[in-house]
């Protein structure tokens, strides 16, 4: 009984430990003290960007159309699909720099003479389709116009709504012969949803006509975006200021133990994420955008491909949810016979180190090798006479 009653002290003793360090240090993470750390060590983009500034005045930081969709103020007006133009603009660091790029004249990442070519292949996505983390020359569209002439219009955070909606805005300038549209399985069934109950982006969906111009209004671009990086960088320095920002600070993720299982993750090189089940309704709102997108792209006679980005590590067992999940969405392009090249079947599932195209090997974007090999074999699934 003693026995028992020892070893339940004992476990009992091992969780409340646990708690109590999690506790620790998820306040830490708020804390100046990191903020402080992180800044000395380079690890914030505000920082890359001070340092920056003070040689290049025409400097910014990557701003995602998506991280305005809780601005309230955008919810009947212009809502940019696109950062800010002509700027050397600092993204991202998961490869051990910052990746930065000059944006052209839409505020995209390109170069910006390409606009006044012919253009072959158009990329549409998210932060893969604009290159995350890595420089101009080791994006996919970097690496694809080492063949043909590519302009890229993805953007961090976008999902299929914002992406429909880019097509209509700026396809008219384009014309390609081919859309190169990235899937990001991991999370774009559920940024339909999102950016569906936005009453503006939801109407490049439901009216076959609607569209800003928003390459008539490129300054005012500028503006919305410059405005929200001045909110951030006044905020990134409050918090180095504070002695504990809890504005960030949020008890259900100490009761996850998502601190502890963060820094487990990184050091160990240790996944804890599970894939998250698409739901009836984001599958739903996707085969629509996907029927439009067809119905726009009928009128141009350019041939869709989508490309599908599995979730780390880019290999899935049978029985997963992200094997369940990658069938769903093979499924919807099937039922509409648009052409996919699945990463997943042609890449991933074919390498003996599929985590090697991860940053550090963990779940992140793609590494320089990563994103040259992956547009390989884009380029040997399509073909352009």
């Amino acid at each position: 009984m003693n026995t028992l009653k020892n070893f339940t002290l004992f476990i009992f003793s091992i969780i409340i430990t646990i708690f109590l360090i999690e506790f620790v240090y998820s306040l830490y993470q708020v804390s100046s003290f990191k903020a402080n750390k992180s800044s000395n060590q380079g690890r914030s983009k505000f920082d890359e960007y001070t340092t920056l500034k003070k040689t290049n005045k025409f400097l910014t930081v990557a701003t995602t159309p998506s991280s305005l969709i809780n601005d309230g103020r955008l919810k009947n007006n212009l809502f940019p699909l696109s950062g800010i133009s002509n700027r050397l603009t600092v993204d991202c660091n998961e490869n051990g720099y910052f990746s930065k790029y000059y944006s052209d004249r839409y505020g995209f990442n390109n170069k910006d003479d390409l606009w006044d070519k012919k253009v072959e292949l158009l990329l549409i996505g998210d932060s893969y389709s604009h290159g995350a983390c890595v420089d101009y020359p080791d994006t996919f569209a970097g690496n694809l116009n080492l063949k043909y002439n590519t302009i890229s219009l993805g953007y961090g955070g976008n999902g299929p709504i914002i992406e429909l909606g880019t097509i209509k805005e700026y396809i008219n300038l384009i014309n390609p012969k081919k859309i190169i549209w990235f899937f990001t399985e991991g999370n774009d069934i559920q940024d339909v949803i999102q950016e569906f109950n936005h009453p503006l982006l939801k109407r490049y969906l439901t009216e076959k006509t609607f569209y800003q111009n928003l390459s008539k209004k490129q300054n005012l671009i500028n503006d919305i975006q410059n405005n929200k990086i001045v909110k951030e960088f006044d905020r990134f320095n409050n918090n180095k200021n504070k002695l504990f920002n809890l504005d960030n600070y949020k008890l259900k993720d100490v009761l996850l133990l998502k601190n502890l299982k963060n820094l487990l993750r990184w050091n160990l090189k240790i996944n804890f994420t599970k894939d998250k089940k698409i739901t009836d309704d984001g599958l739903t709102l996707f085969n629509e955008v996907l029927l439009e997108a067809n119905r726009v792209l009928k009128n141009y006679d350019i041939e869709l491909f989508f490309v599908t980005i599995p979730v780390y590590p880019g290999v899935y067992t049978k029985d997963s949810e992200g094997f369940q999940n990658h069938q769903k969405i093979i499924d919807v392009f099937k039922k509409q016979k648009i052409k996919v090249i699945s990463l997943k079947e042609l890449m991933f599932d074919k390498s003996d180190d599929p985590k090697s195209f991860f940053p550090n090997r963990i779940s992140g974007h793609l590494t320089e090798y990563g994103y040259k090999i992956a547009s390989e074999v884009i380029l040997k699934n399509i073909q352009i006479n």
